[in-house]
């Protein structure tokens, strides 16, 4: 499936215009929103989330996802979740049709800004250790592993088995002196 045209967004939701391309969003989305996110998740891992999902996730405090687009055309988003002068990335999502482009980069880094603005001191996340790529995004960005959750991952093989997976746990100071591993 291809990327697709990013719907209107209803005036109920708090956007803040970022760089090009890049826009935030707080509180409920759209039918439309929430149908490509799932599409667009379900492109990009085993078990994608479902429109009900995201619903759900974007209707609790401190939640909300910066969307990327290019022309117009949905391309990716990053969702995050914040509590007090934390915040946590609960998952990212570039069409493969769009990867390498740097958009993924872009995304974190926003949120990293907005964060930093926000007074947030430390943005957190969790990625499958087998996921070199997404790995070698963080570290570029400046986080620094502080943990692992062995087997945490359940992740379909082609053959159709499936393989445990450790969670890296990665950390990024923001507003703080200290280090990750403090």
């Amino acid at each position: 499936m291809a990327a697709r045209p990013m719907p209107a967004l209803s005036d109920k939701h708090a956007m803040a215009a970022l760089p090009p391309k890049i826009d935030m969003l707080f509180g409920e989305a759209t039918g439309e929103l929430l149908d490509l996110l799932a599409a667009l998740h379900g492109r990009c891992f085993d078990k994608g989330w479902t429109p009900a999902s995201f619903a759900q996730l974007l209707g609790k405090p401190g939640c909300g996802l910066a969307i990327a687009s290019n022309d117009g055309v949905f391309v990716g988003f990053i969702m995050f979740q914040r509590a007090e002068v934390e915040a946590e990335i609960v998952t990212l999502a570039v069409d493969p049709s769009v990867r390498g482009e740097g958009i993924g980069k872009c995304l974190v880094e926003e949120l990293a800004d907005w964060a930093r603005q926000s007074g947030v001191e430390t943005l957190f996340l969790e990625v499958a250790s087998n996921n070199e790529t997404a790995i070698a995004l963080y570290r570029n960005v400046g986080f620094v592993e502080n943990g692992r959750r062995p087997e945490y991952y359940r992740i379909k093989t082609t053959l159709g088995s499936i393989n445990k997976v450790d969670a890296l746990c990665m950390a990024l100071r923001l507003n703080s002196r200290k280090t990750a591993d403090d």
